[in-house]
């Protein structure tokens, strides 16, 4: 069965609030991100406990860490603007990144999931093969410690990271033939780098040619749509990904992991929880009349 989830803080900042709505949107499965307004990488043991307390209170399960694991400059010339940490330090060092990855999977393990993110460093430009090997060391030293950890640590691609697109991402994972390393797959975020249209069935395909399906570990979900000659995150389900085939596509493929709704959308005067209720609802009503329904949990 496919796991149906939400990034819990694109709910609300109160994580259980967080929880309590998604219960009623039908999801027993959330990813962190972050706990009452603190970044994962900074939580304390307390936050953790009281966490993991709510989660099980509920019957409900964690599914992955969103942690910021390298959304930080590759080197001092390649510095510049940042993009979203999510309440994390924007200008900590690749050092102090791979501490992060180590407070993020002993939260992990708390948490009794063993999906961890990471990303591959704020984009500047079109990643280059110099590029590719700066990245490929820096990964292979997180992917010890997965490895080390008996964790998956799972990249995804961001559009404002340098891993941004499937092609970047076979790139990337190619070179690190590890089976602790895999991709979250964000059509969404790819859709803001190659034409939309190209995401889906395209860019899956070249994910499940390049690199196997198997190393598709965990799968986020946002939409997509023109506006004013640029693209926007909007509601879920009426943009332009083609997400009914790619939801039918990971059901004929097998896919066991988890989809996590990540709204990033809402529209003038309305809460995080009422635009993440209503992208969860058009996600069930989308499954539902695809036919897909014993598929998915």
């Amino acid at each position: 069965m496919i796991k149906v989830g939400i990034i819990a803080d694109e709910i609300s900042d109160d994580f259980e609030e967080s929880l309590d709505i998604a219960l009623e949107h039908r999801v027993r499965h959330v990813e962190v991100r972050s706990l009452w307004k603190t970044n994962v990488s900074e939580v304390t043991d307390e936050q953790v406990q009281r966490a993991k307390e709510a989660v099980a209170r509920r019957g409900m399960r964690v599914i992955g860490i969103a942690g910021p694991v390298y959304k930080t400059h590759l080197s001092e010339e390649l510095a510049g603007d940042v993009g979203d940490t999510h309440q994390a330090k924007a200008a900590a060092s690749i050092e102090e990144h791979l501490r992060i990855l180590d407070r993020t999977i002993r939260v992990a393990k708390e948490f009794g999931t063993d999906i961890v993110r990471t990303f591959a460093f704020w984009r500047r430009g079109t990643p280059t093969p110099e590029i590719h090997d700066q990245i490929e060391a820096h990964l292979r030293r997180a992917v010890e410690r997965a490895e080390a950890a008996g964790v998956r640590l799972a990249l995804e691609n961001e559009h404002a990271c340098f891993i941004g697109t499937a092609s970047e991402a076979v790139e990337a994972l190619r070179r690190i033939p590890s089976k602790n390393f895999g991709l979250i797959w964000d059509p969404g975020n790819a859709a803001n780098l190659d034409p939309v249209e190209d995401v889906f069935p395209g860019g899956y395909e070249l994910l499940k040619s390049g690199i196997g399906f198997d190393r598709i570990f965990h799968v986020h979900l946002k939409d997509v749509a023109e506006v004013n000659g640029g693209l926007k995150f909007t509601e879920f389900g009426k943009g332009k990904i083609d997400f009914r085939g790619q939801l039918r596509a990971l059901v004929e493929d097998g896919y066991e992991g988890a989809i996590a709704m990540e709204t990033h959308w809402r529209a003038d005067g309305m809460s995080k929880a009422e635009a993440s209720g209503i992208c969860l609802d058009n996600l069930w009503r989308m499954i539902e009349e695809e036919g897909l329904q014993d598929h998915f949990e």
